[in-house]
C-alpha cells in the first residue's frame, strides 16, 4: 500500500494576512484517484469543456442496375443524386433478363464494388411472354438473394404493346414483397421505339418512383430524394449490349 506522509504544512502571509495552509504532500488517496483518471473524462470533468464529438452522417451510396430501362431512369436519379447529396452508380446491361443476372458474377462484382447502401433494379421488361415461371422465379430469388440484407427497390416493367401477358409482373411482386415491389403497369410513357420511354417521360417515371419511394419509407434512414433544381450529366459507370456474356 502507498503511504505518503503530510509532515508539515506551510503558510504564507501577504500583507498581514495568512493564506490557507498547503500541504507539502499529496494524500496518497488524492494521488490515487488522479493517477487513475481517465484522459477523456479529464478533458470534459477537469476542464470544464463539453464533449462535441458528433459521429460524421452516412453519406449513401445508390446502386442502379438492370436492363435498357436505366438509361432513362438513370438520367433522372442522377440529377436526384446532386439535389439530394448521395452518390450513385448505374450498370446497364440491354436485354438482360433475370436469368443473366441470377447465372453471372456481375451483380455481386457491382455491388462489392460500389458498396451500395441502397439498391434499385430494373428488370423485367425482357422476361415478359414467357411461361416458365419456376425457373425465372428461381432467378430472381438467387438475385434477391445476392442483395443480402441491403435495402432495395424492384422497379417493374412498363406496358409493352407486343406483349400483352403480365403474369411476370406477379412472379416478381410474390418474390420482392409489396414494400420492395414498384408496379409500373399503369405508367404510361411516351416512347422513343415502341419500347424505350423518351427522356422526358422516363424523368416523370422516375419522380412517380421517389414520390412513392418517399411515401413508403423503406429507404435507409437519411437517404432522402430532393426535387432536382437542375439537370446533370449522365454517365452509368458500365454499358453492356446484348452480345454481352457476363462475368463467370
Amino acid at each position: 500500500m502507498l503511504t505518503l506522509s503530510i509532515s508539515s504544512v506551510h503558510s504564507q502571509t501577504v500583507n498581514g494576512i495568512t493564506a490557507g495552509a498547503v500541504p507539502d504532500t499529496i494524500p496518497a488517496k488524492a494521488l490515487h484517484e488522479r493517477r487513475q483518471t481517465p484522459p477523456e473524462i479529464m478533458s470534459s470533468k477537469h476542464t470544464g469543456e463539453e464533449d462535441k464529438s458528433v459521429e460524421a452522417p452516412v453519406r449513401h451510396r445508390v446502386l442502379l442496375i438492370g436492363d435498357s430501362m436505366c438509361e432513362g431512369l438513370g438520367a433522372r436519379f442522377s440529377d436526384y443524386a446532386a439535389s439530394s447529396n448521395f452518390d450513385f452508380h448505374t450498370v446497364i446491361w440491354y436485354g438482360s433478363t433475370s436469368k443473366s443476372w441470377a447465372t453471372t458474377r456481375d451483380l455481386k462484382y457491382h455491388i462489392e464494388r460500389v458498396n451500395p447502401t441502397y439498391i434499385i433494379m430494373s428488370l423485367g421488361t425482357n422476361d415478359l411472354g414467357y411461361y416458365d415461371f419456376a425457373r425465372r422465379r428461381a432467378w430472381i430469388e438467387e438475385i434477391i438473394s445476392t442483395f443480402g440484407n441491403i435495402p432495395y427497390l424492384w422497379i417493374g416493367p412498363l406496358p409493352w404493346r407486343k406483349v400483352r401477358d403480365r403474369s411476370m409482373v406477379g412472379v416478381i411482386r410474390d418474390c420482392t414483397g409489396e414494400n420492395n415491389f414498384y408496379d409500373s403497369s399503369n405508367v404510361y410513357c411516351q416512347r422513343l421505339d415502341g419500347v424505350h420511354p423518351t427522356f422526358p417521360a422516363a424523368a416523370k417515371w422516375v419522380d412517380g418512383i421517389v414520390s412513392w419511394i418517399n411515401r413508403n419509407g423503406r429507404q435507409p434512414e437519411g437517404l432522402s430524394f430532393v426535387t432536382p433544381s437542375k439537370k446533370t450529366v449522365f454517365r452509368p459507370d458500365e454499358k453492356h449490349t446484348p452480345r454481352y456474356k457476363g462475368r463467370m
